[in-house]
């Protein structure tokens, strides 16, 4: 009985070599998926910080604004406190009166472009915050324009310098936003991580050539 117990061992082994390799075939393919899940989190949480930061960009210039509009607003009280004494004595100081309604005046646009510039930053902080926090868009003002970048991986399928789908679907999106802000210019970019680079550039339909909020 000894023989044909060894043959039947022999003959099984074959049988184990393939479940082995199997087995780290399947084992190769699960680290393979964990790198990946890894890579994009990675990506993930890298993408938070900087919508985090473009947040924080505009929430600042924001609130440098409305410091601005209040520090004009006790400049503009305290002129026209002054005006107000200056009138009992108008037969002296007539001339420094029409000084001080000049200055009133350009102080006065001042603060009114400085009120403009606060309720468009809360403006673009509403109407973006959601598409921002999507991870879809981030948003800079660059030498008084407003940039909007679109992010590649929304735009482009992997490998690819065509807008997918998804893409086409995120720009109808932003379109659809900026649309709804007029007499504004808005520049659209975006750069797809292949082989060679493109930069695209757009308009919503309707807006028309004019400077964006400055900063």
């Amino acid at each position: 009985m000894l023989f044909p117990l060894m043959f039947s061992l022999v003959a099984l082994q074959p049988g184990c070599l393939v479940g082995l390799k199997k087995h780290e075939a399947l084992q190769a393919s699960h680290d393979a998926l964990q790198l990946e899940h890894d890579a994009l989190q990675a990506r993930y949480e890298a993408d938070t910080t900087a919508m985090r930061g473009q947040i924080l960009s505009l929430e600042e210039a924001l609130a440098a604004a409305e410091a601005e509009s209040a520090r004009l607003g006790q400049e503009l009280t305290a002129l026209q406190s002054e005006k107000a004494r200056l009138v009992k004595d108008q037969s002296s100081l007539q001339a420094s009166v029409k000084e001080m309604e000049t200055a009133l005046i350009e102080l006065s646009q001042r603060k009114a472009q400085a009120d403009a510039r606060v309720a468009e930053y809360r403006n673009l902080l509403a109407r973006f915050k959601a598409l921002i926090d999507a991870g879809k868009l981030k948003v800079k003002i660059v030498d008084g324009r407003m940039v909007v970048e679109l992010a590649t991986d929304v735009l482009f399928s992997s490998g690819s310098a065509n807008l997918s789908k998804d893409g086409e679907a995120a720009l109808m999106e932003v379109a659809v936003v900026l649309a709804g802000i007029p007499d504004r210019r808005f520049q659209i970019e975006a750069t797809p991580t292949t082989t060679r680079s493109t930069r695209r550039s757009t308009r919503p339909t309707g807006s028309s050539p004019r400077r964006g909020p400055s900063s």
